[in-house]
């Protein structure tokens, strides 16, 4: 099978624009799996139409339909819920003040503030803090966004800590890996001070004080991606697939989980 996989660069708009003018490249393909087209975490109603435009089925990667009457077949990360463990987990430790510090330029954003909201409710706990991390897009690497957010890294950690939480989710790995270079500097201690939790699990098992993991299960989502495509073609009738997948939670150090008390 001929394909041709198209991936935005850094959640940006023009990831669509770049599909669109690749449409005169896909003579011979039969399918397409379009992965991060753009910043959202769904594709919206004008995107939805270009895409059922192309003379080919397609499948989305990390993208859910613009709504409920888009038939875009989709394998995405069930962020939400990958929230919920990870509060679960932190409450089964005995902590009932949390909070969250949230990237604000990134895809799943909004599904990890909704997994934080409903998962909190849904198990009695106090959310003492949301806090907003700012975008580090313009960084080249993990060593320059650490540079770069130091100042506000320490921030973010006083309110955090200031609001009373003893277990912290965090959005993602390099503000995890800054938060916890904060906590080093005004010798918080981590976990037993501060639970921490990162959803990301790109850098956490490299830390000094390995981090606590919601992991997406990314080789999972993009072979099951590559199914659904694949399926698509060999039966054009078939049934829709539009597919969540919960992540992993990876403990590690930094959630107190080998400790006696997480306190």
């Amino acid at each position: 099978m001929n394909s041709l996989n198209h991936q935005g660069s850094r959640y940006a708009d023009r990831g669509w624009d770049r599909l669109t003018r690749l449409a005169d490249r896909l003579a011979g393909a039969e399918g397409l799996l379009i992965a991060h087209p753009g910043p959202a975490d769904a594709a919206d109603a004008a995107h939805t139409r270009l895409l059922r435009e192309l003379p080919l089925p397609y499948v989305l990667l990390e993208r859910a339909p613009a709504g409920i009457g888009d038939p875009s077949e989709h394998v995405s990360t069930d962020h939400a819920g990958g929230v919920y463990l990870a509060l679960a987990h932190l409450a089964g430790l005995g902590h009932h003040d949390v909070a969250l510090v949230c990237r604000t330029d990134a895809a799943p954003s909004r599904g990890i503030s909704t997994g934080f909201t409903e998962g909190a409710a849904a198990l009695g706990l106090r959310v003492t803090a949301r806090l907003d991390w700012p975008s580090t897009t313009d960084c080249e690497s993990f060593e320059e966004v650490l540079a770069t957010q130091r100042p506000f890294a320490g921030a973010v950690l006083g309110g955090v800590l200031g609001s009373g939480a003893t277990g912290l989710i965090c959005f993602g790995d390099m503000e995890g890996s800054a938060l916890l270079a904060a906590a080093r500097r005004a010798g918080v201690r981590v976990p037993k001070d501060l639970a921490l939790v990162s959803c990301e699990d790109r850098h956490a098992a490299t830390e000094q004080v390995p981090l606590t993991s919601v992991a997406p299960e990314k080789f999972r989502l993009g072979s099951l991606g590559l199914e659904t495509l694949l399926r698509r073609i060999d039966e054009p009738d078939a049934e829709l697939r539009q597919v969540w997948l919960r992540p992993r939670l990876t403990v590690r150090a930094s959630c107190g989980a080998l400790a006696a008390n997480p306190s």
